[in-house]
């Protein structure tokens, strides 16, 4: 099991705890770690990348997906060699890959690009380390509509067992409406809650979608 997590500093303590039950780990590398941050993305920026993919110093991989009027490219840069960063390895327990995942998405003719760097502790390709990101991608984004069309950060239940019920059946409405609209559709949850909190012939056709699937 590859257990995906974000760098807090006290995410050091976790991927000890991980590698010492003899797991695995994907960690995304903030800004907040300092220098060991700043010298990563300086191997991955655009120009150095460019310079350097002739020589065969990363391992590449590359997905190409058109969907919601949009199409996404997603390449993953995995470092063939880590020996550079010797001051930092031994910061982190078990580390044997750094890489770089660089996000491009053209919509209405504009292109946008962002890149992320991880570290892991899995020996493996390119194409899998990809994968594990996009899984990490899955989870924000269910993170990021629970916030933001329930605003659960802000929920006011004090019991924990209230809170866990409540986060099943948040996700348990999203799963609805995300059946209701489908994959080729570009309407948000957001907006198809919306609809049907003012129209009660929407809300019953979105829960009878379900019965259709």
């Amino acid at each position: 099991m590859v257990n995906i997590i974000k760098y807090t500093e006290e995410k050091k303590g976790t991927v000890e705890k991980i590698i010492s039950n003899k797991g695995d780990y994907v960690v995304q590398l903030k800004a907040n770690q300092g220098t060991f941050h700043e010298d990563v993305y300086a191997m991955f920026d655009d120009k150095y990348i460019d310079e350097t993919d002739k020589d065969c110093e990363y391992e590449i991989y590359s997905t190409m997906e058109k969907s919601h009027g949009r199409i996404e490219k997603r390449t993953c840069y995995v470092l063939n060699e880590i020996a550079f960063f010797t001051n930092y390895i031994n910061d982190w327990k078990g580390l044997k890959k750094i890489f770089a995942v660089k996000r491009e998405v053209e919509r209405d003719g504009k292109i946008t690009k962002e890149i992320s760097c991880y570290l892991s502790s899995k020996i493996t390709s390119a194409e899998k380390l990809l994968s594990y990101t996009r899984n990490h991608w899955k989870i924000e984004s269910m993170h990021h509509i629970l916030d933001v069309s329930f605003d659960e950060d802000n929920c006011r239940l004090y019991s924990q067992r209230a809170q866990e019920n409540m986060n099943i059946f948040r996700k348990f409405a999203i799963s609805i409406h995300k059946q209701y609209l489908g994959k080729d559709s570009k309407k948000t949850v957001k907006s198809n809650m919306f609809n049907c909190l003012i129209n009660d012939s929407y809300l019953l056709e979105t829960l009878q979608s379900c019965n259709n699937r």
